[in-house]
């Protein structure tokens, strides 16, 4: 499982890379429309995703939302900002937030595609397995002080690689789609995205 991992990885990061070889870059085009990188542009937009586990025999799938708040700081360089939650699917939701930045390709017209890289945060919402543990705590461990008891680890820290497109729909509104690979301890994920952003 871990070798499929890093493959995937590998592909992701290889296609970006692969497209400097074959596209012009967003910092040396005329852009095209909407779809083109700009310094100091501001955009806001948000995502609906479907975020399978790669965990082997883990079924534990989300649909989630989030919002985002890009900034280009070069033509070809642009920041994102991104929160977003999963619904609860067996009681477990995760609320999430991560940087990350995009390398962006002009390689049709009003068409961008871009490697994606990124560190974020995790929270993991178990719902009634808190409420399950407590209990079990309040029985079992009642002689025992709480600092005796650890609690189950719900904070994880979160690594995205992957790759995204956007089509310019006019000049200031753009559709996506992602695919990232997420590192996260004990249930790494492949979020696939889509999204509408709005630049200004």
């Amino acid at each position: 499982m871990k070798n499929v991992k890093l493959l995937l990885t590998a592909v992701l990061l290889a296609v970006g890379m692969s497209a400097s070889a074959q596209f012009t870059s967003a910092s040396g085009s005329k852009g095209y429309g909407g779809a083109s990188g700009k310094k100091g542009q501001f955009a806001l937009g948000a995502n609906f995703s479907y975020t399978p586990s790669l965990e082997s025999g883990v079924s534990l799938n989300h649909f989630g939302l989030s919002a985002k708040l890009q900034y280009g700081f070069t033509d070809a360089i642009r920041g994102e900002l991104l929160v977003g939650y999963d619904f609860k699917n067996k009681e477990i939701g995760i609320v999430h937030a991560s940087g990350n930045f995009h390398y962006l390709f002009n390689v049709a017209d009003k068409l961008i595609i871009y490697p994606i890289a990124g560190v974020g945060y995790a929270h993991v919402d178990a719902g009634i397995w808190d409420d399950l543990y407590h209990a079990l705590k309040d029985t079992y461990y009642e002689h025992y002080d709480d600092d005796d008891v650890d609690e189950p680890t719900r904070d994880y820290l979160i690594v995205n690689a992957g790759l995204g497109a956007e089509y310019a729909i006019t000049d200031h509104v753009s559709g996506t789609f992602e695919v990232k690979y997420q590192y996260m301890k004990d249930n790494n994920r492949l979020p696939i995205s889509l999204g509408l952003i709005y630049k200004f």
